[in-house]
């Protein structure tokens, strides 16, 4: 549930950022659900996708995502708790594999390809 809300256009600005608190919350091992392998492929494109929304972008084709002006914080912390639960390379490569893979395929309006 909380994976299909980081990237759900119709949900609130403010519920992103408290969905993406929960995701703090209980992703980790020590604390929380242990997720962070699985987050790792389901979570971790959906919060990039979120980190690359500008506000007021003036594109039609293109709906950004409502965001607060703290979303990037929230962001920030969902992908550092993700990162430092990290416990193998293994997980460490997939973690930079799937941001690598967003940046390479993703289209984002203000890289140049």
């Amino acid at each position: 549930m909380l994976n299909q809300l980081i990237d759900d256009k119709t949900c609130s600005a403010i519920g992103r950022d408290c969905c993406l608190d929960l995701v703090v919350k209980f992703v980790d091992r020590a604390n929380g659900c242990n997720w962070t392998s699985k987050f790792i492929v389901s979570g971790v494109p959906k919060v990039l996708r979120v980190a690359t929304t500008v506000p007021d972008l003036a594109d039609s084709e293109k709906k950004s995502y409502p965001i607060t002006e703290q979303t990037k914080m929230h962001v920030s912390c969902v992908l550092s708790v993700v990162f430092h639960d990290l416990c193998s390379d293994k997980e460490r490569e997939e973690f930079n594999n799937e941001c690598i893979e967003f940046v390479k395929y993703e289209n984002l309006p203000f890289f140049v390809r």
